[in-house]
């Protein structure tokens, strides 16, 4: 039996950039960055002060308060994501939630509860009393767990965590549970919130971070000969994946098919990438897709503005594709490094790009790097005909995965445009 075709059928985004497709996509179009100063005194011995957080949180009237006080802020930013990701798909989200059983859910998270564990800790050893709700709060599978009950998703279930490639790891976890015909429609995605004390700190204690202090909105410079490291941010990104003929059938909305999927393990140092492993998750994305690397029009790149990753990155990439000039390009400095959530919400701007043949640039690059030396967009979004896009994401760990989804054309139906 031959693998089922897999669908992207809604988009749910809850982002520093905008929580909203147009709001994201607007913000990353115009290289208006949300990197801001960190106010809070608590982050005030860390060397860099800079942070992208998700301002104004609307909860969309699904939470009472209570169950504010009860769920970890990741998974408050889930719910939302999940709710707008089921409301642009068309899928229920109120009342009888029957259509919804044998959906699945698959839930990409970096770092797990960390706002929960730091309330729990304060709770138990500073005021020396213990905090009841603390297990069901700080399970890194929290998030899932709340998604499913929230909205009656009975099917498929499963949290991954490969740091930052989370996100990415979970849509391609779904991909492949559809393809089987292990389930007809999967919520997939990546959610992080990081941004706490102890967090700051020891990413801080990582010197990975951007020291561009006097200048936020420019920190980040993925690319460039003068980039010095990320900042981070939080958010997510959920996509509802179906098989493309229910899809068809319901007469939604396609964003474009998920072609394939490529993960692997650099298998050779915890925190440092490796061009091997990089190469192999590109080569199995697009031997995944059955497609050649000329056919790829453009590449959401993992560019974090750190020194060895983004070299490595462009080795990578200029080794499976054999000196062709694909363009690609880093949001990283519009939306800053939101860790689970990134490689979810990269692939989602990848796949909104196909709708207006437009590919984001990457903004604050300034200096030429003699080994960074590819088609980077610096210059503003470039215009051109999309029909397959590549997503990268390459974690601590050494966890790889990369993403690659095609035009649909619903006047085609049958046939890969």
């Amino acid at each position: 039996m031959s693998p089922k075709r897999v669908a992207i059928t809604g988009i749910g985004l809850v982002t520093p950039a905008g929580s909203t497709i147009p709001q994201f996509m607007e913000s990353i179009y115009k290289g208006r960055s949300a990197v801001k100063a960190i106010k809070d005194p608590r982050f005030s011995r860390c060397r860099t002060q800079l942070a992208a957080p998700v301002e104004d949180f609307d909860s969309e009237n699904l939470l009472t308060e209570k169950e504010k006080g009860r769920l970890d802020r990741a998974a408050q930013i889930g719910l939302v994501a999940a709710y707008k990701a089921l409301t642009d798909a068309g899928l229920p989200v109120a009342g009888s939630l029957e259509s919804n059983c044998e959906m699945g859910t698959v839930i990409g998270i970096g770092t797990g509860s960390v706002h929960a564990v730091e309330k729990i800790y304060e709770e138990s050893f500073s005021h020396q009393r213990s905090y009841g709700l603390g297990v069901p709060m700080a399970m890194c599978h929290s998030a899932a767990a709340h998604i499913s009950i929230k909205f009656g998703l009975r099917g498929y279930v499963l949290t991954v965590s490969t740091a930052c490639s989370s996100g990415a790891a979970a849509v391609g976890v779904a991909f492949h549970v559809i393809q089987s015909g292990g389930s007809p429609r999967i919520l997939a995605g990546g959610i992080d919130a990081s941004l706490t004390p102890s967090q700051m700190a020891i990413w801080d204690s990582l010197r990975v971070l951007s020291g561009h202090n006097d200048c936020p909105s420019r920190a980040v410079k993925p690319f460039s000969r003068n980039r010095d490291g990320l900042v981070l941010g939080e958010g997510a990104a959920l996509l509802v994946l179906e098989e493309l003929g229910s899809a068809v059938q319901r007469g939604c909305k396609i964003y474009g098919e998920i072609i394939g999927f490529g993960s692997s393990s650099d298998a050779s140092h915890i925190t440092r990438p490796a061009v091997e492993g990089e190469i192999l998750a590109i080569s199995r994305a697009l031997q995944s897709a059955g497609i050649h690397p000329r056919d790829v029009d453009y590449i959401n790149a993992h560019g974090t503005a750190t020194q060895f990753n983004d070299r490595t990155e462009t080795e990578a990439i200029k080794q499976v594709f054999s000196g062709s000039k694909v363009p690609l390009s880093s949001i990283k400095p519009i939306t800053g490094h939101m860790l689970g959530a990134s490689s979810a919400a990269e692939f989602a701007a990848s796949v909104l790009a196909l709708q207006e043949n437009l590919m984001p640039p990457t903004i604050n690059y300034e200096e030429q790097d003699p080994e960074c030396d590819l088609d980077y967009i610096v210059e503003g979004p470039r215009s051109a005909d999309l029909r397959i896009v590549m997503s990268n994401s390459f974690a601590f760990g050494g966890h790889n995965a990369v993403l690659i989804a095609k035009r649909f054309d619903k006047g085609a139906y049958g046939t890969y445009v």
